[in-house]
């Protein structure tokens, strides 16, 4: 939740300023730090907590694969809050991205191949191959036909351009 809640105000933020909305881009600037700066120190308390309660899952997020998720995601938190307090509020939406998605990448490395750990394995909870083939088939298809328009509904909103107003006017 509260991971949500830092990358909605950075995005935002980030809008507030492209539209030149100065009071609410200040306002959610002060949220990205806020929420940013207790993220960050949730993500030290609950290393702290795993290592006396779930010793396999630390010691997952704290070697191999998972320890370069985690590195990322610090760096690229702190990163974040540099370039939203220096006011570049655009480059800050791909950066609070790449901490988010770095985090959740290396909690599924620390956990590999556990999904319940110590209950169930990925190779338990896999579909029959012919599920899979079908499933893969139809995500590539359904892909192909919303994919295009995701893209351009995504460039109109970033340039501005559902709103009425556009970056190059």
């Amino acid at each position: 939740m509260l991971l949500s809640a830092f990358l909605g105000a950075v995005f935002l933020a980030a809008d507030a300023d492209r539209a030149g909305l100065l009071e609410v881009r200040r306002a959610f600037r002060a949220r990205t730090l806020a929420t940013g700066c207790l993220a960050g120190a949730m993500a030290i308390g609950g290393l702290l907590v795993l290592r006396a309660d779930a010793r396999s899952l630390f010691d997952g997020l704290t070697s191999g694969r998972a320890l370069i998720c985690v590195v990322l995601s610090a760096l690229a938190g702190l990163a974040t809050l540099a370039l939203v307090r220096r006011g570049r509020f655009a480059a800050a939406r791909y950066v609070a991205a790449v901490a988010v998605a770095a985090i959740t990448a290396g909690w599924a490395l620390a956990q590999y191949p556990q999904l319940l750990p110590g209950e169930l394995t990925v190779a338990q909870a896999a579909a029959p191959d012919a599920t899979l083939v079908a499933l893969l088939v139809s995500a590539a298809l359904g892909a192909l036909t919303i994919a295009p328009a995701q893209l351009a509904l995504y460039r109109m909103a970033v340039t501005g351009r559902l709103s009425g107003r556009s970056e190059t006017s």
